[in-house]
C-alpha cells in the first residue's frame, strides 16, 4: 500500500502564528472533530533546517487511517507546525485538506503532543474504544493567571478553591463548587452548547465562555479570577508631550514578563494608560519591551520613573485588589530612522522577480518586516545606531503548491543613514513540475 502522505503547517511558527487555545484542547474535545488520530513514532527527518518532512512509523490507529497503515510521510509546510523530534512517540491529530485526495494537516493546532505528555487523553481513547467513556465537563479555577487560560497548568500557577461553578444551557444547568486544589468536574453533561463561569467575592468574576459537549465527549475551560488590581498613569516624550500608541508593561520583580505575552497596555492620545487585573506582588513598569525599537515606535527600553536600567527602576508592591493611579513616565529622545534596502537573490544569484519579503531581528525581537513592492527589492524603515540581522525568504502560495524558501541571516553593524544588504535564499527557484 502507498504510504498516506501528512501535510504539517510548518516546522515552526516562521512569522507569526496564532492558534489560541485550540492547541490545548484535550483529546476528548478534538477526537469529536473529523480527521484521523493516531500514534506514531517520527523515524527520519529529511529536507531543508526550517521545512522539513518527516517519516512516521504507525503504531497505534483510533480513526481515519486504514488498519494496514505502518508508515506514513509527513510533509511540512508554512504556518503553524509543530517540531517533530525524532525517536520520539506522538499522538497525532490530522485532519483531510480540501481537494487532496490523501492529504491531511497535523499541525500545533490539531492537537497533536508527544505521547508522553498525554496520558489523560491515551486513557480516554482507549475508553473511547471500549464505549466507556463519560460526557463531563471539567477544569482549574486559577487566581490572576494572565496569558490563554487554557495552557497546561504550570507550577507557578495559584490554584483557588471554594470558587461556585455555574454551567447554563438553554434547558438545563448544572452546579458544582471548586475542590482545595481548584479543580472542578461536572459528569453526566447532557450534550449542547453551555455557558460557564466561575464566582468568589470579592474576586472578579470569570467571564462567561461558551462550551460545547458533545455525545460521550468533554470540554475542559479552566477558570481565572482576577484579585482586581489595577495601575493607572501618564506617558509623556521627552519634550512633555503626550505619547500616544506605545506599551507600556509590567515586570515582575525578578525582570520576568508577567506571562508569555505580558500584561500590557497602549496609552491613549494623552498618554494615559490602565493596566488590569494586576496581581498582587512587587514589579517594575517598563516601555518598549515587548518588541524591538521599531520605525514607529523609536523608543530605546526605558523603566519608571525614566531609566534605562532594570536594576535603576523603581520597584511597586501591589495588595490584593489594590489600585495605584497618578504615575507619570518620560519617554527618552527618539532614536533616527534610517532606510535599508534588502536586495533578495535565489541560491545561484539570479534575483527573485517576486515573492520576495525581507525581515529584520535586533537582539532576539522583531524589527521589522515587508514584502517587496517590486522585483527582489525590499525597504525596511530601521532605526540608526543599531546592529540587526536581516534575513529574507520567498512565499509563493498558489494552489498548485505551497512554497516556503528562507535564508541565512546577514548581519548588519550599527551605523547611520541609508544602507543596502544583498541576500541569498537557500535554494535555487522552483519548477512548477
Amino acid at each position: 500500500m502507498l504510504p498516506l502522505i501528512l501535510a504539517l503547517l510548518g516546522a515552526e511558527a516562521i512569522w507569526a502564528c496564532s492558534c489560541s487555545d485550540r492547541v490545548y484542547r484535550p483529546a476528548c474535545e478534538a477526537f469529536l472533530e473529523p480527521g484521523a488520530v493516531f500514534v506514531g513514532t517520527v523515524v527520519s527527518r529529511n529536507g531543508p533546517e526550517r521545512l522539513p518532512s518527516y517519516s512516521v512509523y504507525v503504531e497505534e490507529i483510533f480513526r481515519g487511517i486504514p488498519r494496514n497503515t505502518r508508515l506514513v510521510h509527513i510533509e511540512s509546510e508554512l504556518m503553524c507546525g509543530m517540531h517533530f523530534e525524532l525517536g520520539k512517540q506522538y499522538l497525532i491529530f490530522a485532519a483531510a485538506r480540501h481537494g487532496w485526495p490523501g492529504l491531511y494537516a497535523a499541525g500545533m493546532c490539531s492537537g497533536t503532543r508527544e505521547v508522553a505528555h498525554a496520558a489523560e487523553d491515551m486513557a480516554w481513547l482507549h475508553a473511547q474504544a471500549r464505549k466507556q467513556q463519560t460526557t463531563k465537563v471539567y477544569g482549574t479555577v486559577l487566581q490572576n493567571r494572565d496569558w490563554r487560560a487554557q495552557r497546561p497548568l504550570e507550577d507557578g500557577d495559584v490554584r483557588l478553591a471554594g470558587a461556585n461553578i455555574s454551567l447554563e444551557g438553554e434547558s438545563r444547568a448544572y452546579y458544582t463548587v471548586a475542590s482545595a486544589n481548584g479543580e472542578f468536574s461536572i459528569k453526566g453533561v447532557r450534550p449542547g452548547k453551555y455557558l460557564i463561569s466561575a464566582q468568589k467575592p470579592p474576586w472578579i468574576s470569570s467571564p462567561y465562555a461558551e462550551v460545547r459537549v458533545r455525545e460521550g465527549g468533554c470540554a475542559r475551560r479552566n477558570l481565572v479570577l482576577q484579585s482586581g488590581g489595577m495601575i493607572k498613569g501618564r506617558l509623556l516624550d521627552a519634550s512633555g508631550k503626550p505619547a500616544s500608541g506605545v506599551d507600556v508593561v509590567q515586570v515582575l520583580a525578578d525582570g520576568r514578563m508577567a506571562g508569555a505575552e505580558s500584561l500590557h497596555a497602549e496609552t491613549d492620545r494623552e498618554g494615559r494608560f490602565v493596566l488590569a487585573p494586576v496581581a498582587a506582588g512587587d514589579f517594575v513598569l517598563g516601555v518598549s519591551l515587548r518588541s524591538a525599537p521599531q520605525s514607529r515606535k523609536p523608543y530605546a527600553p526605558v523603566f519608571y520613573p525614566g531609566v534605562r536600567s532594570f536594576a535603576d527602576a523603581q520597584r511597586f508592591r501591589l495588595a490584593p485588589h489594590e489600585q495605584v493611579s497618578g504615575l507619570t513616565m518620560r519617554l527618552p529622545p527618539p532614536i533616527p530612522r534610517r532606510e535599508v534596502t534588502v536586495r533578495v537573490f535565489w541560491a545561484d544569484g539570479r534575483p527573485v522577480k517576486q515573492g520576495a519579503r525581507a525581515g529584520a531581528m535586533h537582539r532576539g525581537r522583531t524589527a521589522a518586516f515587508e514584502q517587496a513592492r517590486f522585483g527582489n527589492v525590499v525597504t525596511l524603515r530601521l532605526l540608526e545606531g543599531l546592529d540587526y540581522e536581516i534575513d529574507a525568504d520567498w512565499f509563493n502560495g498558489n494552489a498548485w503548491r505551497v512554497y516556503w524558501m528562507d535564508s541565512e541571516p546577514v548581519r548588519l553593524t550599527a551605523g547611520k543613514g541609508p544602507a543596502d544588504v544583498s541576500v541569498r535564499l537557500r535554494w535555487v527557484e522552483p519548477s512548477r513540475h
